[in-house]
């Protein structure tokens, strides 16, 4: 069985509209997910975030709503796709609120991530 590539980290950073308007935006604002990987957040604000999923059975740390923890790269969440993880929709949004600015991030408004049918990354061919 071949080893999963991890998504690099998906970072949350302020950014200013032209307009003058402080936002918080997701980068990826997509993030393809597989069976057994690892996704981590990351976040280099001070107040930190909380990240709300809405299909918490495709995670092994259950729940909808999940607070990152301080460490040596700044704010972080690591979350684990399981391997058994049910068929759901392909594609779902997320949620992300800043505690620093109060305000939900943004992405392709709001975030999302995509985890494909069972198999369909591990079909082979010729």
């Amino acid at each position: 069985m071949k080893a999963k590539l991890q998504p690099g980290p998906v970072i949350f950073n302020f950014e200013r509209t032209p307009e003058g308007e402080e936002i918080y935006r997701a980068a990826p604002p997509t993030v393809k997910l597989e069976r057994g990987q690892t996704v981590t957040f990351l976040h280099h604000g001070k107040l930190g975030v909380t990240v709300f999923i809405p299909l918490p059975e495709i995670f092994e740390e259950r729940g909808h709503v999940h607070a990152m923890q301080r460490t040596d790269h700044g704010l972080e969440l690591m979350l684990h796709v399981r391997s058994d993880a049910p068929v759901v929709k392909g594609e779902f949004d997320y949620a992300v609120f800043s505690h620093d600015l109060k305000k939900l991030a943004v992405g392709n408004s709001p975030p999302r991530m995509i985890l494909d049918e069972v198999g369909a990354g591990d079909r082979g061919g010729p």
